[in-house]
């Protein structure tokens, strides 16, 4: 198949230049979506199209990217590294999607204290990432303030995600902040 192969791949670069010419941006992405799908649908079971797929993954909504990857069924395919890092993308992806449950995870509190996300089930949860080294970051927490004094009498909670790797740091910019 080395010769089908290497046709495909010509195929899809002559593609990628064609689609250089000056374009509005979204109408160029969808463009490239559809000849990728297209390609999938005229040459199934490829080991070019699994590696043009997985390098244009972020420009397929996971309802498309689910339909691409049912397109492959050879065992060989299924069964490449690849193919299985679309899969994982894909669920990972998934779980994090908006209207999703956030996946549970624990960080320690200003006071050593575990806390859960799933603590908070049932609520309203804005989830801040910021980082004491963060100027902007922490230039939105008399913001914060205001907006959690507005609406915690209606089940809504500010869970501060630090990116700091010492404690001593995030501490000390609650303190002054």
């Amino acid at each position: 198949e080395g010769g089908r192969e290497s046709a495909i791949l010509d195929y899809y670069q002559g593609m990628e230049r064609l689609t250089l010419i000056p374009h509005r941006q979204e109408n160029n992405e969808a463009f490239k979506r559809n000849v990728i799908m297209d390609m999938l649908v005229k040459f199934p079971n490829s080991r070019a199209m699994l590696m043009i797929l997985n390098g244009a993954r972020n420009r397929f909504s996971m309802d498309r990217l689910e339909e691409a990857l049912g397109l492959f069924n050879a065992p060989e395919l299924v069964e490449h590294p690849l193919y299985k890092d679309l899969v994982t993308y894909r669920e990972t992806m998934m779980k994090t999607a908006v209207g999703q449950v956030v996946p549970d995870f624990s960080l320690p509190s200003k006071n050593g204290k575990e806390v859960a996300i799933s603590s908070f089930r049932g609520k309203y949860v804005l989830l801040d990432f910021w980082a004491s080294w963060c100027r902007p970051c922490r230039a939105s927490f008399p913001e914060m303030k205001k907006i959690y004094a507005r609406f915690k009498d209606k089940g809504f909670e500010i869970l501060g995600v630090t990116n700091d790797s010492r404690r001593e740091d995030w501490l000390k910019a609650l303190e002054q902040d």
